[in-house]
């Protein structure tokens, strides 16, 4: 994968991989009394899960004090990082930890980071964790500190699709997965459905953790076959292209970017087809909105309303 990367799991697994990362970050390690604290829910249950935590800043290793709880129970009381990086103007350090006995049967995280340490702070903090599902892939979790400079390209081999997430921070990097390109600054968590083989990253950027969820078969999307309007409603003929289930398909007509009507669908079936129908409103509706999830993640597709369909 990248130097500085390691592998902490790649198996086939009955269900996928979630890559969960906390926002409001950096968090200066001022005193105990300033903990940073990140609390979350889960749609189902994970079987196993992996926590990781950053670092960055001036302080060695010895004058790093923290505590780290995972749903009020203590997982860390000594700072002992697996990975150390070491640049011109800082250390970075990257904290791994197996916390399945803390989350396993909870759909609920309450992360709490308790540090002290001079001219550092908490870059990033996150979960990996492993959901079982109706649906297998092969699953691959990378997790450390790689300073990317330059252009990388990344290969995931095999048939079919990929989703990928990565997090990290950015410094006016770009990273390309399948189609979606997306300029990062600051802490990011970045995901996306990847049919082609290759990851492409352009530096500088800094890369703590990417999953991998490799499928065969054809990516599930939810796609508008058809509009049309008439008796005072907006018919949507919707259809899943893909090999997979999707699941919490919510349906939005939009004005401008309030919503103006709403459907929603539990799943749409791998090659399914459904008549979703609205009411019309007046003024009408400018645009379409899709979201639905699959393998943890939540994607959306937009498009517009013309005036001849309105």
């Amino acid at each position: 994968m990248l130097p500085g990367l390691e592998v902490y799991l790649s198996k086939s697994y009955s269900g996928y991989a979630q890559l969960v990362a906390t926002p409001q970050y950096p968090h200066v390690c001022l005193s105990f009394d300033n903990p940073a604290r990140y609390v979350t829910s889960l749609s189902r249950a994970p079987e196993s899960s992996l926590l990781f935590v950053v670092l960055r800043g001036r302080s060695r290793i010895e004058d790093v004090s923290w505590r780290v709880y995972v749903n009020d129970v203590k997982v860390s009381r000594v700072f002992k990082p697996q990975h150390v990086v070491r640049t011109q103007s800082d250390y970075y350090y990257a904290y791994v930890a197996d916390i399945t006995p803390v989350t396993k049967g909870s759909t609920s995280i309450d992360l709490v980071i308790k540090c002290h340490a001079p001219d550092t702070h908490v870059e990033v903090a996150g979960l990996t964790l492993l959901i079982p599902e109706e649906f297998g892939s092969d699953v691959s979790i990378y997790l450390g500190i790689s300073n990317v400079e330059g252009e990388h390209r990344l290969t995931v081999s095999g048939d079919g699709f990929s989703v990928i997430s990565i997090v990290g921070q950015g410094r006016g990097g770009i990273i390309t997965l399948g189609s979606a390109t997306r300029e990062v600054r600051g802490s990011f968590e970045f995901s996306d459905v990847v049919t082609s083989d290759t990851i492409q990253l352009r530096g500088p950027l800094d890369i703590y953790a990417i999953v991998v969820n490799k499928y065969v078969g054809i990516a599930p999307d939810v796609l508008v076959r058809e509009i049309s309007v008439a008796n005072g409603k907006i018919r949507l003929l919707l259809a899943n292209p893909g090999s997979y289930k999707v699941s919490n398909v919510d349906v939005r007509l939009l004005r401008g970017t309030s919503t103006v009507g709403r459907a929603g669908l539990s799943y749409l079936m791998p090659g399914g087809n459904i008549e979703v129908v609205l009411d019309n409103p007046s003024p009408p509706a400018t645009g379409v909105k899709i979201t639905f999830e699959f393998s943890g993640h939540v994607f959306t597709r937009s498009l517009p309303l013309n005036p001849s369909t309105r």
